[in-house]
């Protein structure tokens, strides 16, 4: 089942949060993270949240990869075998995601 590719966010649209990201700052925040990518060390909640800092507890996947495709921010995630990876692996499961 493992690794997805998933888009991350679209530059200029608003998000789920009403939130809207220029390009030029997904670009920035891309290339910002790339050691932290390289190093397995970006990981991912289920759930959006407000905090900066990650809950380990939640924790659900660990990027992979992250890139730049037009104005798309996307990334390769791994399913991890946590609590909320289960989750997130069972609602992929459920939608026949793959």
């Amino acid at each position: 089942m493992n690794p997805f590719t998933i888009e991350v966010c679209q530059a200029d649209v608003p998000t789920l949060a009403k939130r809207i990201y220029p390009k030029n700052v997904l670009q920035n925040q891309c290339d910002r993270l790339q050691n932290t990518v390289t190093n397995r060390g970006l990981m991912g909640e289920l759930e959006p949240t407000s905090v900066a800092a990650i809950q380990f507890v939640n924790v659900s996947h660990l990027v992979t990869d992250l890139w730049m495709q037009d104005d798309k921010l996307m990334a390769e995630i791994e399913i991890l075998k946590t609590p909320a990876g289960k989750v997130l692996e069972n609602i992929f499961d459920y939608h026949k995601i793959d």
